[in-house]
């Protein structure tokens, strides 16, 4: 075993692929703050964000409801989150992206 080589085991970590949609009329500051809550939430539980993406800003094809609050929006900025963490900070993820009204949809892949 690797033990008796000397070696040191590491735990190999699920790299994910989080993909996230703010509303169009988001001020850059209020989506920075937003990404950088999953970023802290991903190395408090020893992960590492691999890569920020932000792929531009889209209409959609039909009215989206805003949640938390009244009206609907036409477009929002779309943002790729790659990283790695334990497959149980997803949940936490999940509940921190729930909870921010900057947030529209969002959907997390495991990528390996």
């Amino acid at each position: 075993n690797a033990e008796s080589w000397g070696l040191q085991i590491t735990e190999i970590m699920p790299l994910y692929n989080m993909f996230v949609i703010m509303p169009q009329q988001l001020m850059a500051t209020r989506m920075a703050h937003s990404v950088k809550r999953i970023a802290q939430v991903v190395l408090n539980n020893g992960g590492t964000v691999r890569k920020v993406e932000n792929t531009g800003e889209r209409y959609f094809c039909y009215e989206m409801k805003r949640r938390r609050s009244r009206g609907s929006v036409t477009g929002g900025h779309y943002v790729n989150v790659h990283f790695d963490v334990k497959s149980e900070a997803i949940k936490e993820l999940d509940q921190l992206i729930s909870s921010d009204v900057n947030v529209l949809r969002w959907a997390t892949f495991k990528v390996q």
